[in-house]
């Protein structure tokens, strides 16, 4: 498919590198909306981008890559934020938006419930057996949640993504964006999830209690969230499925200095989320490519910024 689309926006959250390109067919590959922007539905050639929906600067988070890894049932340092499952196309602005924090996608409630069905009932914590292994899919339902400084802002959706348009084929939407339809992407929940626990993480908790009366379908997410952020138990080493032993024939210890997905291996047509192939040193890098390989201690963690003590006022 040709696109038009531009690779270079915001550092964290867009691909920005021709290293990343492959990353980019392999979203246009899966994407339902053939490249349009999921929430404007406007055409590549208008200047569609690639937008994270859990920004690459986590991959800087040791702690909390550790935790996701742990409590979603994945080998340790397999987990891959360049896989298509966290990547859709936005327009310019919508990615700006998205970035800045003022609007999250919601998955559809049965998905959320399930996640967050798995949890303790007491104690509301993850347990990594438990983990519902929801499988990829292109046709994953989403809202468009408002959740700061949206008074000004406004969607322009086009409704016929035809040519020659016409003014008719387009419909302004405003706050809070009820009348947007359902927005059908290939991007994996648990992942949406975990962009939007971040950003409810970090509002005041009166902004966020006045956002479960509207959707209180948000206590859910932060839920799941806080629990997928927990620490990673001391013997976790013993697990055999979170840290198996070194296997220097696996595929992930190809070192190839690229980002793309090997059509050779033979996990190629797998989730995406369990390749985590990284080359880069700021990176999270796979502890396949040598027994002794170790991460940076003075990773900053990211999950720290969350309001830990305001956290049980908000659960519901």
């Amino acid at each position: 498919m040709q696109t038009n689309s531009n690779f270079d926006s915001t550092p964290e959250s867009c691909i920005e590198s021709d290293r990343r390109i492959s990353a980019v067919s392999r979203v246009l590959a899966v994407d339902p909306n053939e490249g349009r922007c999921l929430v404007e539905n406007c055409l590549p050639e208008r200047m569609v981008e690639f937008c994270h929906v859990v920004p690459r600067k986590f991959w800087r988070d040791r702690q909390f890559l550790d935790s996701l890894e742990w409590y979603w049932r994945m080998r340790k340092n397999t987990l891959n934020l360049e896989t298509r499952r966290n990547i859709f196309p936005a327009s310019r602005v919508v990615h700006g938006l998205y970035d800045a924090g003022r609007w999250i996608l919601v998955p559809e409630e049965a998905i959320i419930q399930r996640y967050r069905d798995a949890l303790d009932e007491d104690t509301l914590r993850a347990d990594r057996e438990s983990f519902p292994l929801i499988p990829d899919s292109n046709r994953f339902e989403y809202r468009l949640v408002p959740v700061k400084d949206t008074e000004a802002v406004y969607f322009t959706r086009l409704n016929n993504p035809s040519i020659p348009m016409s003014l008719d084929a387009f419909t302004i939407h405003l706050p809070p964006f009820n009348t947007l339809p359902k927005l059908v992407s290939h991007v994996h929940p648990k992942f949406a999830i975990v962009s939007g626990g971040h950003q409810l993480s970090r509002m005041p908790p009166n902004d966020f209690d006045a956002l479960k009366v509207r959707y209180p379908i948000v206590a859910k997410i932060f839920v799941a969230f806080r629990a997928w952020r927990g620490v990673v138990p001391t013997n976790a080493k013993s697990d055999p499925t979170y840290y198996p032993p070194y296997d220097p024939n696996d595929d992930h210890s190809s070192d190839e200095g690229n980002y793309a997905d090997d059509p050779k291996d033979r996990d190629h047509n797998d989730a995406v989320t369990e390749k985590g192939r990284y080359h880069d040193s700021s990176c999270k890098r796979p502890r396949q490519l040598s027994p002794t390989a170790s991460r940076s201690k003075t990773c900053n963690s990211i999950s720290q910024r969350a309001h830990t003590q305001n956290g049980k006022d908000r659960v519901e």
